[in-house]
């Protein structure tokens, strides 16, 4: 967050600057918020609730606050069915993330009107584990962890896995690998028995 603000000064000494979590109300956006006021680096007359973003003066630029951007689609369907008819018309929105995939980046950047300011890139070759690109793990490896972690997703869903091993102090991701925070899963294992997955990092909502 200090690097983020470091290398955007102008951006974050605007006049008519606010500051906002992304997302429901006590998911992650609310808890890098938290996180963004104790670091004193922004005056506190700088964040909002989500019920003033309406209230606020013409063109003011509004840096909502998020973790990760996986595949975008998240984002994207957020700011436009929720946030797009709550904001001014003149707003100048930001999305301002710890970590992104550059596919999620692109995807809420040409889909949407909003800026994206990046702290760590996940790129496929490095962040990506199920990639041809990246080599973390052997082709072995690799063949075994898609297996395990396709056990623990329902047909059907929309699938937001990104094969990343990203975690927060608070709570993985559902864009990292299911076998870290899918506790209590039911699945089928390799000899045809059920059972439930015990997560290393259960995710909290």
């Amino acid at each position: 967050i200090h690097n983020l603000i470091e290398t955007n000064k102008e951006l974050f000494s605007r006049e008519n600057l606010f500051i906002t979590s992304f997302g429901s109300e006590g998911k992650s956006g609310g808890k890098i918020a938290y996180e963004f006021r104790h670091t004193k680096l922004i005056a506190e007359k700088n964040f909002v609730n989500a019920w003033e973003l309406s209230k606020l003066p013409e063109s003011s630029t509004v840096i909502f606050v998020e973790d990760l951007i996986g595949t975008g689609t998240q984002s994207t369907e957020y700011i436009l069915e929720k946030l797009n008819l709550i904001i001014n018309p003149s707003t100048i929105p930001y999305l301002l993330t710890i970590c992104a995939t550059p596919e999620g980046i692109q995807k809420v950047t040409t889909e949407t009107n909003f800026s994206v300011i990046n702290g760590i890139l996940l790129e496929e070759q490095l962040y990506q584990h199920y990639s041809d690109t990246c080599n973390y793990f052997t082709t072995k490896e690799k063949h075994k962890i898609k297996v395990l972690n396709d056990r623990l997703k329902k047909p059907n869903r929309k699938d937001y896995d990104r094969g990343l091993l990203v975690t927060f102090h608070y709570s993985p991701p559902n864009n990292s690998m299911p076998i870290l925070w899918k506790h209590g899963y039911p699945f089928i294992d390799k000899k045809g028995k059920e059972n439930k997955w015990y997560a290393l990092l259960p995710r909290e909502y």
